[in-house]
């Protein structure tokens, strides 16, 4: 599934801890573990997951849901909160991203 995203703002992304960062209003989850995989039915333990979407956030204006699972975004691959970060910064001023989920 191809869906845009705005590109990251300024302060839209703060970690919480090791495993979750809020991200453009929602919260999200870096996969880990073979546990994780088979909950969101992943062929591997890359990606990050979405796992709350608020009222207003952007990730809701964009039509991301709970439990989607970004693995590409920007024709790169994500393997966890650290590379989405890195790509999402590396978008300039952007004011779309195309995403893949899983």
């Amino acid at each position: 599934m191809h869906t845009p995203i705005p590109a990251l703002k300024e302060n839209s992304f703060v970690m919480r801890n090791n495993a979750t960062a809020s991200f453009l209003g929602g919260m999200i989850k870096s996969i880990e573990g073979p546990a994780e995989r088979s909950v969101y039915g992943l062929p591997d333990e890359t990606g990050v997951a979405i796992i709350s979407v608020g009222d207003n956030s952007l990730l809701k204006k964009s039509g991301l849901l709970e439990k989607d699972v970004l693995r590409v975004v920007n024709n790169k691959p994500i393997k966890d909160i650290g590379s989405l970060l890195r790509i999402m910064q590396s978008l300039g001023n952007k004011k779309q991203v195309p995403v893949e989920l899983y």
